[in-house]
């Protein structure tokens, strides 16, 4: 693979100017925030980073009939079939090849450390945006953190493969992180977990994780349906940890009306996510949704407008750049730099005619971890969310100028 931290590095000096970036647009934008446009903001970071090395040096392999064989096309030739195939695998476990100079030398080994820690930087700010996203877009009930339990941290004897794992556990009823809820779901979620090692190693690199398990509580017993499990490592949400991502189980009482502990999904073991450890790690688990027997969600469901004032199916230049302070992002966010006055890198947002050009491209920008607009980083939180969200309608709708 080729030195991506050295693509980072001459992609930073590129920030001075709109003009002079060649990133490629968002694609998967809706009307309102959802978990769709979320994972957009990941998609963008492995296009701007990983994805151009791989097309170039991984396509042996890696690419649609390559050695590697189906399931591992993270360099295909197109785009959403290789984020499916990163996504499915995982950063960290493809980082962790790139690093093994057993896998395919001299392609990979540690001389790619510098690369790795280069493209950190950029999925670091990816995995807090998309936080920040996906508790603005979805009805998610995330427990409270938990620290994991002592016995995870046994470095020198970690649990074998046929002893019991230590575990998270979380009762809804109490331990969620929304006080509207509390009472009202009859369900305990746990994980087994571990520290994790590679094969031959002495060395602990992350966590493995399996055997999610449900059981339901109260008088009489609910039926519920769990949809989706995500997993946050102190505060961010750990985006390799994939395998619960179409999770869509049904807990309830056993044939004799009895509360049974039931494993949600079987032949998940040994999920393992690379990731820095440390004795004070808290993690929270979130639910995509619980359902009761009627297919009701409790808590009422997925909101319908999760940032505010409703987005409009359409956006226009004029409004981007008018008086409106719901629409007009140009003016907040960007014009101190790009105003008609000796615009930063020659590009002036306060025209048409000097901004419809580069539409596309300023979309990208705004939207891109390893090179963002403004330089600052990618705006964030709800506001920020929202405002990029307002770009991207834009786009959609053909970046009329009124």
């Amino acid at each position: 693979m080729a030195n991506l931290f050295g693509y980072i590095v001459v992609m930073a000096v590129m920030v001075v100017s709109f003009q002079n970036c060649s990133m490629q647009s968002t694609h998967e934008i809706s009307g309102s925030l959802s978990a769709k446009t979320c994972e957009t903001i990941l998609k963008n970071t492995y296009r701007e980073t990983y994805y151009s090395t791989f097309r170039t040096s991984c396509v042996s392999c890696h690419a649609t009939g390559g050695e590697a064989g189906s399931g591992r096309w993270f360099a295909s030739a197109n785009f959403e079939e290789g984020y499916g195939y990163f996504k499915s695998l995982g950063r960290s476990k493809i980082e962790s090849q790139a690093l093994n100079a057993g896998h395919k030398a001299p392609n990979t080994g540690p001389h790619h450390a510098a690369m790795i820690n280069g493209a950190q930087n950029a999925w670091a700010q990816a995995d807090a945006i998309n936080a920040q996203c996906e508790q603005a877009a979805s009805a998610a009930i995330d427990t409270i953190s938990k620290v994991l339990p002592a016995t995870v941290y046994s470095v020198a004897t970690p649990p074998a493969d046929g002893v019991a794992w230590p575990r998270l556990t979380f009762n809804l009823m109490s331990e969620i992180q929304d006080n509207a809820l509390k009472n009202q779901i009859g369900l305990t979620i746990s994980l087994e977990v571990r520290r994790a090692r590679m094969t031959g190693s002495t060395t602990d690199v992350g966590y493995e994780f399996r055997n999610p398990r449900a059981l339901v509580a109260g008088n009489p017993l609910p039926t519920l349906r769990i949809k989706t499990l995500k997993l946050l490592k102190n505060g961010l949400v750990m985006t390799d940890f994939t395998t619960y991502d179409n999770l869509n189980f049904v807990a309830g009482p056993n044939a004799a009306g009895a509360a049974v502990e039931q494993v949600m999904q079987v032949g998940s073991n040994g999920l393992m996510v690379t990731s820095p450890i440390a004795n004070t790690d808290a993690f929270v688990i979130r639910i995509g949704g619980v359902y009761d027997a009627t297919g009701s969600p409790i808590g009422g469901g997925q909101p319908t407008d999760p940032v505010g004032p409703g987005l409009p199916t359409r956006v226009t230049y004029n409004e981007l750049a008018g008086g409106n302070n719901t629409l007009n992002v140009f003016v907040r966010n960007c014009n101190g730099c790009h105003g008609a006055a000796n615009p930063a890198g020659g590009l002036n947002l306060t025209t048409f005619a000097t901004t419809s050009p580069l539409a596309q491209t300023i979309q990208a920008r705004m939207n891109n971890m390893a090179n963002p607009m403004p330089p600052s980083g990618i705006l964030g939180g709800t506001a920020g969310i929202r405002d990029r969200e307002l770009v991207n309608i834009w786009i959609n709708s053909g970046a009329p100028q009124n």
